[in-house]
């Protein structure tokens, strides 16, 4: 959280493009689908917010670290996102609120993803979408570390360092 705070100031400047290839990718994943509720995990200073509200009527925004929701808050200021602040591993959100969750550049290799996939899925409505992008562990793996999301999921490959993921919960 700290250092996500610290780097805050200027992470558009050094990660936007990059994200924003991400970005692309997962709408392209997605295809025409339309939204009710998206919620982005990992949100951060809000790039891909912008994306989202093309395809869903309500998008809320959910990061950890404080500056980066206040530079999300500050992009959209006038259109009145809801930003959280939480631990993706345990949102405050109620079960089955989503159509859409996407968490972008959160998971990491390792037994800390299972708690957060867990709560992807609770949140997430029986015909939801779960998406995001999984760094790799410096080897070709692609698996879900959590019990019961060893379902259907589609990969893709982003680069070297990090794959996506596509599932629908009614698959798991």
């Amino acid at each position: 959280m700290e250092w996500y705070d610290k780097l805050a100031e200027g992470y558009d400047e050094l990660y936007a493009e990059e994200q924003s290839l991400k970005y692309d990718a997962v709408l392209k994943a997605v295809g025409p689908r339309r939204f009710e509720t998206v919620i982005d995990l990992a949100c951060g200073t809000g790039l891909f917010l912008e994306r989202l509200r093309l395809i869903c009527d309500f998008v809320v925004g959910v990061d950890v670290s404080r500056a980066m929701l206040l530079k999300a808050r500050e992009r959209f200021r006038k259109a009145g996102f809801p930003l959280i602040r939480a631990d993706c591993s345990a949102l405050p959100l109620r079960d089955g609120i989503s159509d859409g969750v996407f968490s972008i550049s959160l998971l990491e290799p390792g037994h800390s993803n299972t708690r957060k996939l867990e709560e992807m899925r609770r949140i997430s409505a029986p015909s939801g979408v779960l998406v995001g992008t999984m760094f790799r562990a410096g080897t070709n793996q692609r698996s879900m570390p959590s019990k019961g999301l060893d379902g259907e999921i589609v990969w893709l490959d982003l680069s070297s360092r990090e794959v996506l993921f596509l599932m629908h919960r009614a698959m798991l």
